[in-house]
C-alpha cells in the first residue's frame, strides 16, 4: 500500500521556550540545556552530536525524500504538521506550495499543531495557501492569554497570536 497520510515532524525547531515543554519539542530548550550543561547522553541521546547528525541525515535523505516523492506523485491526501514549530520549517512552505502548484490541494486535508506565532514566511501566507486545500484544521497551542501566556511561553507576543488566530477564524 502507498502511504497517503503523513504525520510530519521535521525537527524540534521552535521559536519559543515554554515552561510546559522540553528539549524534544523545542530547539530553544535544547540550546538552553546545552548552554548550562543540564543534559546527559543517557537521558537525551538525540542531543549527542553524533546521534543528531545521524537523525538529520535520515530526515533529509529518507523522510524528506519519501514525502517529496509522494507529493510529486499526487498521492498525499492528509498531512499533519507538528513540531517544534512547523510554520518555521522551510519544508512546510515548499511542500504545501508544491501541492497547490500541482493543482491537487482540493483533495488534501491539512492539520497543524502550531504555536501560531507566525502565519507568513518569505512573502507566503498560510491562510492564502490553505484556501487551496480541501479542508484544514489548526490546533493553536496556548497555555494562557495576555501577560500570563507570555510568561509561560517565552517568545510569545499574545497580541500577534490573537491577530493570527482571528485571521484564521475569518478564512
Amino acid at each position: 500500500m502507498v502511504p497517503i497520510s503523513f504525520d510530519y515532524r521535521v525537527s524540534n525547531l521552535c521559536n519559543f521556550k515554554c515552561r510546559t515543554c522540553g528539549e524534544p519539542l523545542s530547539s530553544s530548550w535544547e540550546s538552553e540545556k546545552k548552554k548550562h550543561g543540564l543534559w546527559s547522553p543517557e537521558n537525551q541521546p538525540f542531543m549527542v552530536p553524533e546521534n543528531k547528525k545521524i537523525i538529520e541525515k535520515f530526515q533529509k535523505e529518507v523522510v524528506e525524500e519519501e514525502f517529496w516523492a509522494a507529493i510529486c506523485r499526487g498521492v498525499v491526501e492528509e498531512i499533519y504538521w507538528v513540531g517544534g514549530e512547523p510554520l518555521m520549517y522551510e519544508q512546510h512552505w515548499e511542500y504545501m506550495n508544491r501541492i497547490v502548484d500541482m493543482g491537487y490541494g482540493d483533495r488534501v486535508y491539512a492539520r497543524y499543531n502550531t504555536n501560531l506565532s507566525r502565519v507568513e514566511y518569505k512573502g507566503m501566507n498560510l491562510w492564502k495557501i490553505l484556501e487551496n486545500f480541501r479542508d484544514w484544521q489548526i490546533c493553536a497551542s496556548l497555555d494562557g492569554t495576555g501577560e500570563i501566556g507570555e510568561y509561560i511561553r517565552t517568545g510569545l507576543d499574545y497580541k500577534q497570536w490573537l491577530t493570527n488566530f482571528e485571521q484564521g477564524v475569518a478564512v
